[in-house]
């Protein structure tokens, strides 16, 4: 599980490295994204299937969302699904129905997860821009109108199993423009083709920074 990242680079360049991409935010500050704030993410436009860098809020909201007894508000439903395991997916509710063809990459620099020595640690990989794997949704209720996304975690690698406490969770997470390209991609809408991408990063590509 994942509830803090942060993005240090310059979006503008960042999304540059994405051929014919539509700018669709301003310059974010450089603090850490938590749950329910607003996080850059890149995806694949389903009319153009050109490319997209927008701001979404982190949480996820699907579009046939309503209110009920354990989730009065859309903020306490959201607030339960910034994360989603990539094992189900493709097979809970919610989820299965956005998989096949709303699929995107949230962008950061790091990531922190509990430190088993008390606070957290931060981790970064072997290349300056992580792309979190990820799925977005549109929901409105005719006066209020949300874009959302949620990260898809998957098991942790031996580095962050021996130093993380709670659940052995990391992102899933790309390192290249191929892997971002591929699971975003618009043709393709079945889980098989993207396995690969779904395994945790290795430990040896990973450095952790643990709190002083």
């Amino acid at each position: 599980m994942c509830h803090r990242f942060n993005v240090k680079q310059n979006l503008k360049e960042i999304a540059a490295s994405f051929e014919g991409i539509q700018l669709l935010l301003d310059v974010l500050p450089e603090t850490d994204r938590y749950p329910m704030s607003d996080v850059p993410v890149v995806r694949r436009d389903a009319e153009t299937d050109n490319w997209l860098m927008e701001l979404r809020q982190w949480g996820w909201l699907p579009s046939d969302w309503k209110p009920s007894t354990k989730y009065t508000t859309r903020k306490k439903y959201q607030r339960e699904r910034f994360n989603a395991r990539s094992e189900t997916v493709d097979s809970t509710w919610g989820f299965r129905r956005a998989f096949p063809t709303q699929r995107c990459v949230l962008v950061g620099s790091g990531f922190y997860e509990p430190f088993v020595g008390g606070g957290e640690a931060y981790y970064t990989a072997d290349s300056e821009i992580i792309y979190f794997a990820g799925l977005w949704d549109h929901w409105t209720n005719g006066e209020e109108s949300v874009d959302s996304c949620t990260m898809l975690t998957t098991e942790a690698n031996p580095l962050i199993a021996a130093n993380r406490t709670g659940r052995l969770r990391q992102p899933v997470i790309f390192t290249s423009l191929d892997q971002v390209d591929r699971y975003c991609s618009l043709e393709i809408t079945e889980r098989s083709p993207l396995e690969d991408l779904l395994a945790p990063l290795p430990e040896s590509r990973m450095e952790i920074h643990r709190p002083e």
